[in-house]
């Protein structure tokens, strides 16, 4: 015990006079590890640790995620209800030139002719906004984060 004793009284008046810094670690061996090495694998931590940060933060919310995509579908839903108003207005155009009492029959063939292509992209946007509407509706009905 005395010898222990003496031993800390020993180290407690020792002070070192060497004083190190990143400047003049270089060549110090801590253990088997430069402290080259050390100051290295520290910046490489501190570096992954960083991009880590980054990428938590560059990982979007899921629920601002699926906000946004309820607000695209809306906008394209809409977007297609203006679509098919108008093909209805054009159609019911077309139908007033076919029937009217007084036309010529290259203009009514040529009105028919165009209430058929008219018809047919009207059947497509239909065809489109309800499976947008259907889409809306699953994500709607989905748990966030799905």
């Amino acid at each position: 015990m005395d010898a222990a004793r003496k031993e800390r009284e020993r180290r407690a008046q020792t002070k070192s006079s060497t004083v190190y810094t990143d400047a003049n670690s270089h060549g110090l061996t801590v253990g088997n590890v430069t402290t080259a090495t050390a100051t290295a694998a520290t910046e490489a931590a501190a570096a992954a640790a960083e991009a880590s940060a980054k990428a938590a933060e560059a990982a979007p919310d899921p629920k601002a995620v699926r906000e946004e995509e309820v607000r695209r579908l809306r906008e394209k839903i809409q977007d297609l209800e203006n679509q098919e108003t108008a093909l209805k207005l054009q159609i019911n155009d077309f139908t007033n030139q076919v029937y009217a009492p007084v036309t010529t029959q290259d203009a009514k063939n040529d009105a028919q002719a165009k209430l058929g292509q008219s018809q047919a992209v009207l059947l497509d946007i239909q065809t489109e906004l309800a499976h947008t509407r259907s889409d809306l509706q699953d994500l709607l009905n989905s748990p966030i984060g799905n």
